[in-house]
């Protein structure tokens, strides 16, 4: 009798504690239900908020300004004038003059350039402030615009008409006076001789 008791309350006790234990995992469900939705959500606006980064970051690629390009130094082929004999500042000199009498007026950096091809300059450790020290010593020779680019300088020269020694491109040409006629040697000529006739029967009075 006693044996029945106890399995009727051990019963009820494991119906109640199976109740408890449903109930839990109802919960537990539940919870799981709700981040399993979490989750979802969470992927979605994810999305949406790194596809949006992205575009933003094409926009503002595409609207960089494009690094401007290095100009292209034309090449000019002018005579082998500092390969001649003579110092380094000699043959650089030769070559500047060449160059700027075909081109007019040059950028140091083409001109640099320039140099390095006729293998005059390039083994330095700072080729362009070399050269810049050159033209800055030879400046009586090549005139700098403030800018970089160098022309031939114009020889000046003070003269009569020109006091305060301007540039002149060229003298003044002037006209020489006309040579002086020589005298015509005419044959002498008889007197009367081109005197006007005067016809037949009419005499002086």
């Amino acid at each position: 009798m006693n044996t029945i008791s106890t399995l009727r309350h051990e019963l009820l006790a494991t119906t109640a504690n199976i109740s408890t234990l449903e109930a839990q995992v109802t919960a537990a469900q539940e919870r799981l239900r709700f981040a399993t939705e979490k989750a979802a959500q969470i992927r979605i606006l994810l999305g949406m908020l790194e596809a949006e980064a992205q575009a933003h970051a094409n926009d503002m690629i595409a609207t960089v300004p494009e690094a401007p390009r290095p100009p292209v130094v034309a090449k000019v082929s002018t005579p082998d004038a500092g390969r001649a004999g003579g110092s380094k500042a000699d043959r650089m000199e030769a070559e500047v003059r060449a160059l700027l009498a075909m081109r007019g007026t040059a950028h140091r950096k083409e001109i640099l350039a320039h140099l390095i091809e006729k293998e005059i300059m390039g083994h330095e450790k700072a080729p362009l402030a070399h050269l810049a020290a050159f033209l800055s010593t030879n400046r009586d020779s090549f005139e700098s615009d403030g800018k970089g680019n160098f022309k031939l300088r114009r020889v000046t020269f003070e003269g009569p008409g020109n006091k305060n020694g301007e540039e002149l491109n060229e003298p003044a040409q002037t006209s020489p006076p006309p040579a002086p006629r020589p005298d015509l040697d005419l044959p002498d000529v008889e007197p009367g001789l081109f005197s006007e006739a005067k016809p037949e029967g009419v005499g002086s009075d």
